[in-house]
């Protein structure tokens, strides 16, 4: 307390001494009766405040919605799919408004990875299912290989 000024340092105690008085002023009757008795003790400790962090926005706008969905529209692959999800929709709260965008459902007690399923099923999957079914070559990843065995 060397460097401040001595009245800084007076009014920082007058407002200590207030949250103090306010502090004792709130306690409940049988409290105080308690205090005065000496079966509670009264005891001052200087603890940091929790700073809240700001969280990482994790909003897309339109625009990136759009360059999302676009890019989801044109892959080939589940597995580059859930990639690209995972890198510009790391949230539960980005996979919401890309589901909300492409008018995919979103239910409040969806997961994370539920949402990106149905993302997933609604921009790639269904393509793939439907070329599956028309018979058309669609390049593959290993994890959308047909099994061994299986003939076309």
């Amino acid at each position: 307390m060397n460097d401040h000024n001595p009245e800084s340092v007076r009014l920082a105690l007058v407002a200590m001494l207030r949250r103090c008085a306010d502090f004792l002023a709130a306690l409940p009757t049988n409290d105080v009766d308690a205090f005065l008795e000496g079966d509670l003790e009264l005891r001052l400790s200087v603890v940091a405040k929790k700073v809240r962090t700001k969280k990482k926005n994790s909003q897309l706008n339109a625009e990136q919605l759009s360059d999302i969905a676009k890019r989801l529209r044109s892959m080939d692959s589940r597995a580059s799919g859930e990639q690209l999800l995972h890198e510009v929709a790391p949230t539960r709260v980005a996979l919401e408004a890309l589901a909300r965008h492409l008018d995919v459902s979103v239910r409040r007690e969806d997961r994370q990875e539920d949402l990106g399923r149905r993302i997933i099923d609604s921009t790639i999957g269904f393509r793939l299912s439907s070329e599956a079914i028309l018979g058309r070559p669609v390049a593959r990843n290993t994890f959308d290989s047909i099994p061994t065995g299986v003939k076309k």
